[in-house]
């Protein structure tokens, strides 16, 4: 669906005046970073692509972040959130940023290691929607 809408969004943006349609562009971060790459692979329209830190699987990255035994918890959750987000609800968030163990805060080099917080760690307000 998402590749279906970046396809549809390009078709829309070459009616635009002021628009070189020989020169489209897409970029996306992430999950979208995964999208983008498809969409360049299949759309001849694409000429230049912009995939940041994309998730290239999926499903093979959720393995990696959910431990086995949690993963139908976290399954049973994400489904419960989009069942009340289809009910009006907003949508349930998570912690994303918060204070490191020595201190620091933010997605940042912990303690002279690079790498993203600790899951356990208490947020200091920076929070994303699952």
């Amino acid at each position: 669906m998402h590749v279906r809408d970046y396809r549809n969004a390009i078709t829309f943006v070459q009616t635009l005046d002021g628009v070189d349609p020989e020169r489209i562009g897409i970029w996306g971060t992430s999950y979208a970073g995964g999208h983008v790459l498809v969409v360049a692979a299949v759309d001849r329209r694409v000429r230049c692509v912009v995939a940041q830190v994309p998730t290239i699987n999926g499903w093979q990255t959720t393995l990696r972040r959910i431990a086995p035994q949690a993963l139908r918890g976290q399954r049973n959750a994400w489904d419960a959130d989009r069942l009340e987000r289809y009910k009006g609800s907003p949508p349930k968030m998570v912690p994303m940023v918060g204070r490191s163990r020595c201190g620091r805060r933010g997605l940042t080099r912990e303690c002279g290691r690079v790498g993203l917080l600790h899951r356990q760690e208490r947020a200091g307000g920076g929070q994303v929607a699952v």
